[in-house]
């Protein structure tokens, strides 16, 4: 509950979380018949109204805090999601109902050229996202406004060519990176109304690999805050590293501190940290796999431990490759998204389970109800995996079981080009 509020003559009780949702109120209270009682939910926050016949309110007050209190306080069924596409057509903004796993109709949150790749702030209040911009090469701020729509706030320059991947630190206050097409990464400092300040903080990688046809130089194809908010970690695909920077938050500046080797050909893509932050798990694109570090915490270094493929014994590679990993919200469970570039309809989605010290081994592996998945996200609640299908479009909801196992809902919405989902705040 948020409290009381004075709206002119009247007062209100509105409740929700930050951010606000539609949010139903439960049972109906008894109240005598001369006083009204309604609901008045919105794209906000949900705002019950409660007055007499004289607009007082007096001793009623309490009467429906109490009756809200023994309904157990106020939940919210639904989740904010935005879903980032490829080319111009824009960010999309849907509910999803954390009980059906069913979507509203998507709208447009903005229009955005480029914005493949989405991150948003701690408190839902910012949001930035890849971007065409002005010279073809950026990224964007935007605020968010109550009702979930974006205000651009200004475009940076990516200090690189193909910006495919951004990522904020664990204050909010850095963003960072990664150009894909040149291969290298930058930071930024960023305002508190969502702005982006100039990069004075850029990288070029150096390197390449054994495959001739995507290793000849390299791609940095994304950037993350390690646990301690203290190193930064960059998959580069060109170069089967995953290369390691201190970072100045303050600043704003990154630090070259080492790299992390991968397996030749592997081509090293994005990756994420376990619920401990003592492994990261590092998805390879071209050899299909989970490469499994030790990440010691002092000098942010990074120790290959194993390597498991995504999918199940048997299971053809030729044509195949990965595009996203998640690491479930306890921790138990690791899941990958894998893409049939050959287009013979085995889009997938694999589950895999963590056992002792990190090590994964392979539960199951699901149709991903899209062509090409290019990104798949948690809810908050954990329940729910959602998929941004990149040639079909579409974003298909799973039900995540207790033995992280995933259950198509049936549920999606149709979005053109979808290449991100980010859940609000």
């Amino acid at each position: 509950m948020e409290g009381w509020e004075a709206q002119g003559e009247r007062e209100v009780l509105t409740a929700g979380p930050p951010g606000g949702r539609s949010l139903p109120f439960g049972p109906c209270l008894l109240v005598p018949a001369f006083w009204s009682l309604w609901s008045l939910p919105f794209w906000g926050k949900g705002v019950l109204v409660l007055e007499g016949e004289d607009g007082g309110m007096g001793g009623m007050k309490l009467m429906l805090l109490a009756g809200l209190l023994g309904m157990g306080g106020v939940m919210a069924d639904s989740v904010r999601v935005y879903v980032g596409t490829g080319g111009d057509d824009g960010i999309f903004l849907t509910e999803l109902d954390t009980k059906t796993g069913a979507m509203t109709a998507p709208t447009l949150a903005t229009k955005a050229n480029g914005a493949g790749f989405l991150v948003l702030d701690a408190e839902g209040k910012r949001m930035f996202a890849t971007a065409r911009g002005e010279d073809g090469n950026s990224v964007a701020g935007y605020a968010v406004r109550e009702d979930g729509t974006l205000e651009l706030k200004n475009y940076q320059s990516s200090k690189g060519k193909g910006p495919c991947y951004v990522g904020l630190d664990g204050t909010g206050k850095m963003l960072m990176v990664a150009n894909y097409g040149s291969g290298g990464v930058a930071a930024y400092a960023v305002g508190e109304d969502g702005s982006v300040k100039e990069s004075r903080s850029f990288f070029q990688h150096e390197g390449s690999s054994i495959n001739e046809q995507r290793q000849t130089g390299p791609h940095a194809h994304s950037i993350y805050a390690g646990p301690d908010n203290r190193y930064a970690y960059a998959p580069d695909l060109g170069m089967d590293r995953v290369m390691i920077y201190k970072m100045d938050v303050e600043e704003a500046t990154l630090t070259p501190a080492g790299s992390g080797k991968m397996p030749p050909g592997s081509g090293p893509r994005h990756l994420k940290f376990g619920k401990d932050g003592k492994q990261a798990y590092v998805l390879s694109e071209m050899g299909l796999t989970v490469v499994v570090f030790e990440r010691e915490p002092v000098e942010g270094a990074l120790a290959m431990m194993a390597e498991i493929s995504v999918l199940p014994a048997g299971g053809e590679k030729e044509g195949m490759t990965c595009s996203e990993v998640l690491v479930s919200k306890d921790g138990k469970f690791v899941y990958t998204a894998n893409r049939d570039v050959a287009g013979k309809g085995r889009d997938s989605i694999s589950v895999l389970a963590v056992g002792e010290q990190g090590v994964l081994s392979h539960v199951q592996t699901v149709p991903a109800e899209v062509e090409i998945p290019r990104n798949i996200n948690l809810s908050p609640d954990g329940k729910w995996l959602l998929v941004a299908g990149q040639n079909s479009g579409g974003v298909p909801s799973f039900k995540v079981g207790k033995d992280g196992r995933l259950a198509f809902s049936g549920e999606r919405i149709e979005v053109p080009k979808a290449m991100c989902v980010v859940f609000g705040r």
